[in-house]
């Protein structure tokens, strides 16, 4: 199960074996962090890339080989 905050800034998705994105979650305008850990994405979800508020992104302990380029102008690396 994932947790959400009530404004959909936060969606904490992490440890449930996913392997893509769900859709529908959250608005994709609202997002600005997103928990990806600890599931089994094999690649970048390309809803990822129509998050235009996204500023803290955990990927980590995936499956995941290689990131392709993005433009996430507002996130922090």
């Amino acid at each position: 199960a994932g947790r959400v905050d009530g404004t959909c800034r936060v969606l904490d998705l992490s440890h449930n074996e996913l392997t893509e994105l769900p859709d529908g979650v959250c608005p994709p305008d609202a997002l600005q962090q997103l928990n990806l850990s600890h599931n089994r994405l094999a690649a970048l979800p390309p809803a990822l890339f129509a998050l235009p508020k996204l500023l803290h992104l955990d990927l980590g302990h995936n499956e995941l080989a290689s990131l392709p380029a993005g433009d996430w102008p507002a996130l922090h690396t």
